[in-house]
Order: C-alpha cells, then sequence, then structure tokens
C-alpha cells in the first residue's frame, strides 16, 4: 500500500510539472517538455494524453522539425475555454472583480464604488457579478474557483483582521463554497495583487496557480499546478471528465 501511495505522488508531481510547463510557455511542444524536465518521452505522452482526454489542453499548430528532420512537433497550450475563475480585490473604497479564464485571459472586469463598507451589501455585490460574469461565460465546465485579495491578515484561508470591513464573523471562504460548489482561496492584497492604472493585475503571475489547482482528475486524486493564470487568485479547481 505504501507503495502504491508513493507512485500516485510520484505521478501527481509529475503531472504537476508537465502542467507546470504548458502554463508557463503558453505554447510548447511534448519534446520540449520532455527535455526541460528531463522525463522521458512515453512518460511526457502518457502525461499529455491524461490531460488531453479531460479537455483541458487544445493543439494549435506544429513546431519546427530538428536539424536532423523527421516529423515536426506538435504544440500545445491550456484549452481557455475549459472553465473560468471570479477573483475579487476587497478594497477601501472600491471592489474590483476580474473574471479569468483558466489559461489567465481576463473575460470580464469591473471597478465597483462600495460607499457602504457592509461586509453583507458587499456579498450582495459579490454575487450579483458572479451572475453578470457567467452571463459571458462561453466555457465548457463554467465557474471552477473564487479567489479574493483581501488588505488585512489573513491566516488559514481567513480573514484575521481588515482594517477597512468588519467581517462581521462572515466566513468568505465557507460562505462562497457552499454557495457555489467550488474552490476558495483568501490571500493578503500585497502578495497578490497589484493595480497599474485602474488595471487589476498578478503579481505573482508565476507562481499562483501553484496555489490555485488542487485538481481532481478522475481516478487520480488530487495534485497541484504550479503555474501561471494571468491575474487568477483561486486556489483550487477541479478538472471533470469532457
Amino acid at each position: 500500500m505504501a507503495n502504491a501511495t508513493g507512485r500516485e505522488l510520484f505521478h501527481k508531481q509529475n503531472l504537476d510539472l508537465v502542467l507546470q510547463q504548458i502554463f508557463n510557455n503558453k505554447i510548447i511542444s511534448r519534446i520540449d517538455i520532455s527535455r526541460t524536465l528531463n522525463l522521458n518521452k512515453s512518460t511526457v505522452s502518457a502525461l499529455y494524453n491524461e490531460l488531453d482526454e479531460k479537455g483541458i489542453l487544445k493543439e494549435v499548430g506544429s513546431g519546427e522539425s530538428t536539424s536532423a528532420g523527421g516529423r515536426k512537433p506538435v504544440l500545445v497550450k491550456i484549452n481557455e475555454r475549459y472553465g473560468y475563475t471570479m477573483n475579487f480585490d476587497l478594497g477601501y473604497r472600491h471592489l474590483h472583480v476580474m473574471g479569468n479564464y483558466i489559461n489567465g485571459e481576463v473575460f470580464y472586469y469591473q471597478r465597483i464604488e462600495l460607499g457602504s463598507r457592509d461586509i453583507h451589501k458587499i456579498l450582495e455585490m459579490i454575487d450579483n457579478q458572479i451572475k453578470l460574469a457567467s452571463q459571458s461565460n462561453q466555457t465548457k465546465h463554467g465557474l471552477l474557483g473564487i479567489g479574493f485579495s483581501i488588505h488585512g491578515i489573513v491566516q488559514d484561508n481567513q480573514v484575521i483582521n481588515s482594517p477597512f470591513i468588519d467581517m462581521d464573523g462572515v466566513d468568505l471562504a465557507d460562505h462562497y463554497s457552499n454557495e457555489y460548489h467550488v474552490p476558495v482561496i483568501l490571500e493578503n492584497e500585497p502578495i497578490s495583487l497589484v493595480f497599474t492604472n485602474g488595471i487589476l493585475m498578478m503579481a505573482r503571475i508565476r507562481t499562483t496557480l501553484l496555489r490555485l489547482a488542487s485538481i481532481k482528475v478522475s481516478g487520480l486524486g488530487s495534485f497541484l499546478i504550479n503555474s501561471y493564470i494571468g491575474a487568477s487568485m483561486v486556489k483550487r479547481v477541479k478538472l471533470v471528465a469532457p
């Protein structure tokens, strides 16, 4: 049993690494993944096929063949139409809202004057924004996760203290995971988001998906993706069968 558990962990780690390469490079071939990770071609192909069957990958053409000739490598990227995440920054005066496809592409953005800092009214705003963004949704699996950037202290995915908003006992992660049945992550604002000319952007775009994605693939259990997601903050996403 211990050996089986060890093999599963090793498999998940390799799957994690393959996904990381695809996210970080945006477009890449299996041969380049194999070279970068120092994994044999058959291992990479098996992992690739596993992901491709779930619909999370998309082939986008062929690369250049080597100087020795041979078949041109197939190029692949993350399928942006697989699903999306909703991401919120609870600021002092504004609620910033961003919807991102799973590859990080922005499809929805709003900057909303808060007025009242009543957390219950803010929750109503958030629910309304999730509803409005869903009307623009053209993905296969829809909402995969929700993320929050908090101006305050966050510990164990809970707001410990916020100088701007009285949370009134509201557990954002618990509330939204129960309401929408998706994973939810909270981050401290200084380590999650920055604003440039009013545009919500990630400060740590290369590492957020490690915190984002605990993905459950049918028959494989959970694993982490460490990769690029543009402006997304959600921590855990579930892969589902096509």
